[in-house]
């Protein structure tokens, strides 16, 4: 991943256009074609460093249920017991930790129903111990921004 890369990573977090072809915005805006941001954007998805582009929205807003879930993975069935829950649409964030529960994901669903069946799905997982559900009692918004270019911009 060279800067222009970290360039177009910067700018896709914050200010994605909306407009008929953000690509060509995005592209305008770093001095670049729109077919070179649309081809490195592929390769950083194909590398699994982009794993979607897309809009963040308030689920509630939109009558959709969260709940994050620990999970408890034996240890050499840990990456591909992440790799199964990121091929999850409804899955928003997937990483391991340092701790008996290994494993931490956020589920976003129409409705506890679907919550529940998930849960009870990916429990049944070859390598998975147990299954922790931790909904939400109260909304902690944090603006997140990883500056890809911190390092090398001065």
């Amino acid at each position: 991943m060279d800067i222009i890369d970290k360039k177009i990573l910067n700018k896709i977090q914050r200010e994605f256009p909306v407009v008929d072809r953000p690509y060509l915005k995005i592209a305008d805006d770093l001095g670049l074609s729109e077919q070179e941001v649309i081809d490195r954007l592929t390769a950083l998805s194909n590398q699994k460093i982009v794993r979607k582009i897309g809009a963040s929205v308030a689920p509630k807003n939109i009558g959709y249920t969260t709940t994050l879930v620990a999970l408890s993975v034996c240890p050499n069935k840990l990456e591909k017991v992440a790799s199964a829950i990121n091929d999850y649409p409804e899955v928003t964030h997937n990483y391991g930790r340092e701790h008996e529960f290994n494993l931490w994901f956020t589920l976003v669903c129409p409705n506890r129903d679907e919550i529940s069946r998930l849960c009870r799905e990916i429990s049944g997982m070859d390598g998975v111990k147990k299954l922790l559900e931790l909904p939400a009692t109260h909304l902690f918004k944090l603006d997140v921004f990883f500056d890809m270019t911190e390092d090398e911009i001065k």
